[in-house]
């Protein structure tokens, strides 16, 4: 009596006479791969989809150069010795009373300190001075 192999026992009971690897995935198999495209197929588009948004959304902002040009050079080895502070200050004209002049509405300071690998921002309040009458009891 003959024995039977496992590739005879496996085309007997599928009905294909293909080689293992030749024959179709099971269903897991294909759902799986069909899955995988799906979410390669989204992430695609997702990914498109940012990268125009946001190509929309840099092209709206106005960007001029606020520095002069030598200020934007790499300093020689050596030259900045110390911290650097900047201050930053926005101003604008009040529509109301054109006539009374621009005021700061944003007041920030920009510390780099001497090792120039971070930089921090510190935003001081426009309204920080304020008159406070005394107390009547202690004057």
């Amino acid at each position: 009596m003959r024995r039977s192999s496992r590739f005879e026992a496996d085309s007997a009971r599928t009905g294909s006479m293909l080689h293992p690897a030749l024959r179709p995935p099971p269903r897991r198999s294909r759902f799986l791969i069909v899955l995988g495209m799906a979410l390669l197929i989204i992430a695609g588009l997702t990914g498109t989809a940012l990268r125009t948004l946001t190509a929309r959304y840099d092209g709206t902002v106005t960007k001029e150069r606020l520095l002069d040009p030598d200020a934007r050079q790499a300093p020689e080895e050596g030259t900045v010795s110390g911290p650097l502070n900047y201050l930053l200050i926005g101003s604008d004209r009040r529509s109301r009373n054109p006539d009374a002049g621009e005021r700061a509405d944003t007041i920030m300071i920009a510390h780099i300190p001497k090792s120039l690998n971070r930089g921090y921002l510190i935003s001081v309040p426009r309204d920080l001075l304020v008159q406070i009458p005394p107390h009547p009891p202690s004057g």
